[in-house]
C-alpha cells in the first residue's frame, strides 16, 4: 500500500517517536524533540511535511483518537496537549488548518511524567499513565473523567480494540 511505502521512506530519525498513522486521511504523525511532525500524503505519492512546536520540553508520546480527529501528545514539560483536527476532513484541509492555526490550542498540566494512549472506539477518550503518581487518568478530550490509582509506576499503557486497558510496569 502507498501509505506503507511512504512511511518506510520517512521512518524514524533517532530520538523521534514511533509514528501514528491516520489511514483515513493518509497522514503520518510523529515527533522529534519538542516538535510534532505531520506528514500528509498528497495524491497517493507526494508528501507535504509540516512541523510545529508541540511542547516546551521533549515530547514523550502521541496518540491518535478514534475517528482520527484528535491528536494527543505528552511531553517532559508535564503537559498533555490536544490537537483538534475534526474540521480537517481531507489532506488539503489539514494542511490549510495547520498553516493557519497553531498546532496545539488546548493543554492540561499534570505535573508528572506520563504516557498517553487513545481509545480505539470512542472518539474523544484517552488514557494517560502518570508514572510518579501511580495513577491512570481517563480523559474526555482534556477533561479528567476518572482517576484510577494503581500500586505500581505505570510506565507503559495500551488499549485494545475492545477497550481493554493494558498497563505495564518497569521490572
Amino acid at each position: 500500500n502507498r501509505l506503507d511505502s511512504q512511511l518506510l521512506r520517512t521512518l524514524t530519525p533517532k530520538g523521534s517517536s514511533f509514528p501514528q498513522i491516520s489511514t483515513a486521511k493518509s497522514v503520518i504523525y510523529q515527533f522529534e524533540s519538542v516538535e510534532l511532525i505531520v506528514e500528509v500524503i498528497w495524491k497517493g505519492t507526494e508528501a507535504i511535511v509540516l512541523k510545529g512546536k508541540a511542547h516546551d520540553k521533549k515530547v514523550t508520546s502521541i496518540a491518535l483518537g478514534a475517528g482520527e480527529g484528535l491528536v494527543y501528545s505528552v511531553g517532559l514539560d508535564d503537559r498533555i496537549r490536544l490537537l483538534d483536527l475534526k474540521s480537517a476532513t481531507s489532506g488539503k484541509r489539514l494542511v490549510r488548518y495547520l498553516l493557519i492555526n497553531s498546532f496545539f490550542q488546548q493543554d492540561l498540566e499534570i505535573k508528572a511524567p506520563s504516557n498517553v494512549v487513545a481509545s480505539k472506539n470512542k472518539a474523544s477518550l484517552a488514557y494517560v499513565s502518570v508514572i510518579s503518581r501511580k495513577t491512570i487518568l481517563v480523559l474526555d478530550e482534556l477533561k479528567i473523567v476518572k482517576e484510577i490509582k494503581v500500586t505500581y509506576e505505570p510506565t507503559a499503557i495500551e488499549v485494545s480494540n475492545d477497550e481493554r486497558l493494558y498497563v505495564g510496569d518497569q521490572v
